[in-house]
């Protein structure tokens, strides 16, 4: 629920900045609820639903999540097209407000299980060493991590390339 609030609070501040070292920091912070906020609603699933209703559940949830990766960018450009990329945004920023409501209003059936916190960090700390001591594993986590964030900023630098204005101002050719 938190991250929810947070992450409408950081699409709040993209409808309103116009520099892009703050649209790109404001979109890597977004990224990064989202990092949290989908492994909480991953565990959060089966203490919802249940073992009996769990397949059930999570058939539920990736097809919306599918539906609204299809959907939700050809609407979000639909508003924006309409009115203005502000609009598209708070638009978007109720969205994370309803999660967050859906969030809060959701009671889990399971009790937590009772483990030392000792223990915890040990695994934790158990496979993060296994990530990076692993010769292949250290190298493939490097490349995915490097290649994850350049594509990622690729993505939201390709609206403020020079090049992309400059080719858009040519009239077409014929080629």
């Amino acid at each position: 629920m938190l991250a929810s609030l947070a992450q409408a609070g950081v699409v709040v501040a993209l409808a309103f900045v116009h520099s892009t070292g703050s649209i790109l920091a404001l979109v890597v912070l977004l990224g990064s609820l989202f990092a949290v906020a989908q492994p909480a609603e991953f565990a959060l699933i089966p203490a919802v639903a249940g073992e009996q209703r769990l397949a059930q559940a999570n058939g539920y949830v990736e097809t919306a999540r599918y539906a609204g990766m299809t959907l939700g960018p050809a609407l979000g450009g639909l508003v924006a097209a309409r009115s203005t990329t502000r609009v598209a945004l708070l638009t978007d920023a109720l969205t994370f407000l309803y999660v967050a409501a859906a969030a809060a209003a959701i009671r889990a059936r399971r009790a937590p299980a009772q483990t030392t916190h000792e223990a915890d960090r040990g695994r934790n700390r158990d496979g993060i060493t296994f990530l990076l001591t692993d010769s292949v594993l250290s190298i493939v986590m490097t490349v995915a991590f490097v290649s994850l964030v350049f594509m990622t900023a690729s993505a939201s630098a390709e609206l403020f390339s020079p090049r992309r204005r400059w080719t858009r101002a040519m009239p077409a050719t014929g080629c």
